[in-house]
């Protein structure tokens, strides 16, 4: 079953790190913010399993914000009111916080688009298509998709300027051939940023 998979994992990433917590450690389990209370009780359930009694479940945009703050030392934040965007590989998800008392809580969850990375990959390898000017066959493209993939991990992450990926032709001679694509940092950014996150006015 699910939960006996999930379970599986839980105690497999538990032995591998026996050296660094011990039976009263507090351990979180960061679910999505769109799980419903009976994936939560299941979750807990697959915990239990794994011999983690007192396991605590955060949501992943509470987490991510977390992580955010801890990178900035902790310091005064002078907003009260938060929007998560969790852009996942084939959904994105909206998490609006808030500040109460000095803690932050979920205020609302947003209905998951089903847009996600897979959606970007696959729209910059049609773009990067049309600029070759030719019709890949569906190995090609496949190959593309890939390193659409990396290319914009790899651009996002880093400061990486320019890309040349090599593409294999698909065919029927003996030694196939291949053709080169390449990638601008700025060209990339701009079709992804703009193309799916446009800068809106906050009203």
């Amino acid at each position: 079953s699910a939960v006996e998979v999930q379970s599986a994992y839980l105690r497999q990433i538990r032995l591998s790190l026996s050296n660094v917590f011990d039976e009263s450690s507090q351990i979180v389990i960061t679910v999505p913010a769109s799980f419903s209370e009976f994936s939560r009780r299941l979750t807990l359930e697959s915990a239990q399993q794994a011999g983690i009694e007192n396991a605590l479940l955060l949501e992943e945009p509470l987490a991510a914000f977390y992580n955010w703050l801890f990178y900035r030392e902790y310091k005064a934040t002078d907003f009260r009111t938060v929007l998560v965007v969790d852009v996942g590989g084939g959904t994105t998800d909206f998490s609006l916080l808030r500040q109460e008392q000095g803690n932050w809580k979920r205020a609302a969850v947003g209905r998951h688009l089903l847009l996600g990375g897979d959606n970007l990959d696959l729209a910059l390898a049609v773009y990067k298509e049309k600029q070759l000017n030719r019709k890949l066959h569906p190995e090609e493209f496949n190959q593309l998709i890939s390193h659409c993939r990396s290319v914009k991990e790899d651009f996002l992450a880093s400061d990486e300027e320019f890309r040349e990926c090599t593409i294999l032709s698909a065919g029927s001679s003996l030694f196939a051939s291949a053709f080169k694509v390449e990638f601008q940092r700025s060209e990339v950014e701009s079709f992804l940023l703009d193309g799916f996150f446009p800068i809106l006015d906050k009203n």
